[in-house]
Parts: structure tokens; sequence; C-alpha cells
């Protein structure tokens, strides 16, 4: 049985482990996707060449397709795809997906088993990706208010961080967790959760947090009672911390733990960071001027929001820097002859408008420039970057990764790789893998 996975990420895994070489390109994949999103129904050769190979004629397209579907059998065996007519299907006898899994969860309305299969959003670029994710919505707003109607208070603030984390400019969602902390007994964390969602919009979108939010916000605080007879959630009716619900990617009802989970990771960050300074500087020293040398491209100084992330500002610099240097015949600029000139020219609060940082990059002898970002959303991250060619100042594309935090390596990565495939004009897939984490 061959296991095909596409929430969160795509993966294959076969029998005999993960089927790799021409199996895995991009197309391929998306194929199989394709076929995944259909359930049990055939898709029609026609519509599989228009999505895939849009730019293809009718024969070429068709000989595309007739290759790919044999590469794919050899690899998934040859039941895994049947021919109906000129359509093309899935065979769920020799091949199970997340997808029609978790849909078929839905429908029978188990919805905590439909919840723990979606591990993430399906594949970007497929107009399936948004209807899975609202589907998924619909399944945890189900259960949360389930559990309010049970009068099962941590379950319900269960259900609802881990909506709000799906979503997290949803104002409804923030409101009603507030709600649903506040009926717990836990008043300070539903404050806390008003601020935080407030100062997420103000910062990400410009725009100041609804009024509801505001005046329930207020409400409690002049209801709260002195700070020794507050009770916090953990001591509800007397259930212990130990028996509330642990959500997956939602920030934690207490802000301490969340804390110190932060802090492990920042160490490692930094730890990875040295590494890396080490690796780059000692024992060659400094790079020695190049004549002639291949096109450069500067990793500036990144923006970020979320507590605890000014690290990130120059440590991404040093990461991709490393990460990207010499792949396709580009050269990374140095990244403490850019931090340098960077802290000459941009003001101590080292934010820069976009004409200063390009400014930089090509003092510093770069043909194209990364700006980037970090956002942190409790204990997801999403890094964010855009590519410039610095002789126009023209924008040559936009890449973003996102997931958790403890797996920001592979994250920087994945980053890595997409802005080289923007400045390359390759596929990812036609990229060198890249390993941060083993320079260390």
């Amino acid at each position: 049985m061959t296991c095909l996975r596409f929430l969160g990420g795509a993966a294959i895994q076969g029998a005999h482990g993960a089927p790799g070489g021409r199996a895995g390109q991009a197309r391929r994949v998306a194929l199989l996707a394709l076929l995944a999103t259909a359930r049990t129904r055939a898709v029609t050769r026609e519509k599989l060449i228009a999505y895939l190979w849009p730019e293809a004629d009718a024969e070429r397209g068709r000989r595309l397709l007739s290759e790919s579907l044999y590469v794919l059998r050899k690899a998934l065996g040859a039941g895994a795809l049947v021919s109906e007519g000129d359509s093309i299907r899935l065979d769920p006898e020799f091949v199970s997906c997340d997808v029609p899994e978790f849909e078929a969860a839905v429908e029978r309305g188990d919805l905590e088993s439909a919840i723990s299969v979606y591990a993430g959003a399906f594949l970007d670029g497929f107009f399936e990706r948004r209807r899975l994710a609202d589907c998924y919505a619909k399944a945890l707003e189900q259960l949360a208010e389930g559990a309010e109607a049970a009068q099962d208070q941590p379950g319900a603030v269960g259900w609802w961080q881990r909506l709000l984390a799906h979503d997290p400019y949803n104002s409804r969602y923030a409101l009603r967790l507030m709600q649903v902390l506040a009926a717990a007994g836990d008043p300070a964390n539903a404050i806390q959760q008003a601020e935080e969602h407030a100062s997420l919009l103000e910062r990400e979108l410009g725009v100041g947090a609804p009024e509801d939010i505001l005046a329930y916000a207020e409400q409690l605080r002049r209801e709260r009672l002195p700070a020794h007879g507050e009770v916090g959630l953990a001591r509800v009716q007397g259930v212990p911390a130990t028996a509330l619900p642990e959500v997956r990617g939602a920030a934690p009802v207490s802000v301490g733990t969340h804390r110190k989970v932060r802090r492990r990771l920042w160490v490692t960050f930094l730890a990875v960071v040295a590494a890396v300074a080490v690796v780059t500087i000692w024992p060659y020293g400094p790079r020695p001027a190049e004549h002639n040398a291949p096109p450069g491209i500067a990793v500036l100084p990144f923006t970020v929001h979320g507590e605890g992330l000014d690290m990130w500002r120059e440590g991404m610099v040093v990461l991709l820097s490393t990460d990207m240097n010499g792949v396709g015949g580009l050269r990374t600029i140095d990244s403490r002859t850019l931090l340098a000139r960077w802290r000459e020219q941009v003001p101590e609060t080292g934010e820069a408008d976009r004409a200063t940082a390009l400014e930089v990059a090509q003092a510093a002898g770069a043909r194209y420039a990364l700006l980037g970002s970090a956002v942190a959303i409790g204990q997801e991250v999403r890094l964010s970057a855009d590519i410039y060619d610095t002789e126009g100042g023209a924008q040559m594309g936009t890449v973003q990764v996102e997931g958790s935090l403890d797996s920001v390596l592979g994250l920087v990565d994945r980053l890595a790789v997409q802005s080289l495939g923007v400045v390359l004009g390759q596929e990812a897939s036609e990229l060198p893998q890249l390993d941060l984490a083993g320079v260390t």
C-alpha cells in the first residue's frame, strides 16, 4: 500500500520507502495531488494536461502525461493508477491518501479524526487549498461550540485556540476565545488575548481591533477580582493542569511555558548562527576581493515581528548567506561586509526603506538583493522574502514558507531554495538540496 500525504506538505511513502528520482519531480507530485483531490472520481487526461502543461500542444501534452503515468506506475505499483477510457483515477485498494481520509471523516461527522488527519495546508497553488482549509476551520468551530454546549470549558478553550492559530487575523475567533477563557475563570488571559490580537492587527494589517473586542476587554478589566482571589484555568472545577487538551500549533493558555519553549529555541538558533559564523570565518579568514566574480546576492537584515525575534534580524543574514553561497553559480555577499555597511547607513533602529536597502546591497557589490521578514504567531513562524534586481530596482519575485518554530532551520533551507529559484529561473526541484543543520 502506498501512502500519499498532501496536507502540511507533500510526502509519498511506498512499501519500500519513499520513491525518489523521476517520480518525485514537482509536476508528477502535482499530478498525484490532482488525482487525490478527486478522491475515487476519474479525471480526464485533457484536464490534467491543461493544469500541468498549459504551454504544450495537444500531442506533446499527451506524451508528457503518458510518460509521467508510466514513471508513477513503476514507482507506486501498476495498480495505483487506473485508466478508465480517457480518464485517470487513484485506486484506493492500492493507494491511501490523507485528503480523502480527511473529507470522509468530516462527512461521517467524526470531526476529531478529521482534525487529527489535517496536518497543515494543502499544496500551494491549488484551488483545493482554500476549500480544505475552510472545511478544517468549520470542523474546529463545530467542536468548539460542542464543547461549550457540553460545559467542557477547558476543551472549548483548546478548540478556539487551534482555530485562532489557524486564522490569527480573525477577530470573531479572538473574541470567542476571550469569552470562553473568561467563562473558565481566566479573565487575565482573556485580556491578554485581546492585547495580543490588537497588536497583531496593528502591526501586520495597519488596522485597529474591532470595538467589540476592546469593549469586552475593558469590561473584564472592571470585573476582575483582586489578584489573590483569581482562579486560573487549570484549577477550574478542580480540573488538574495535566487534564487540559493538548493543542498542537496553538498558543498555550499559560504564557510561561510558551516563553520557556521559545527561550530554548532561541538558544539553539544562536548556537547554529555562531557555528555557521565559525565555519565561514575560520580558518579561511575574510574573503578576498574578487575580480570577474559571478553575480552576487546580498541577504539584508530581516524585519522581525514577534516576541524574542530580535536576534533573527541579523542572524538570518548569516544563515541564508551560508545556505545560498555557490549554488547555481551565484555567490553571496560576505555577511560581515554587508552588516558593516548596513550599520553605517541605517539608523540605530535597524529599519530601512527599500531604496536604502537596495543602495546598501549595490554598494556591497550585489546584483541581487533579498529583503526578508520573520513573523512569529504563537509557536508558528512565517518567513518571507522579496528578491530585487539592484541595477533597476525591479522586484523579481516573492517567496514564503511557514511552519513551527522548532523547525526553523528547515524553513531557512526551503526559503533559500525558493529564493534561488526566483533568481535562477529554475524549479525548486531542479536545485540541490540544502541542509543548514549540516554545517554544525
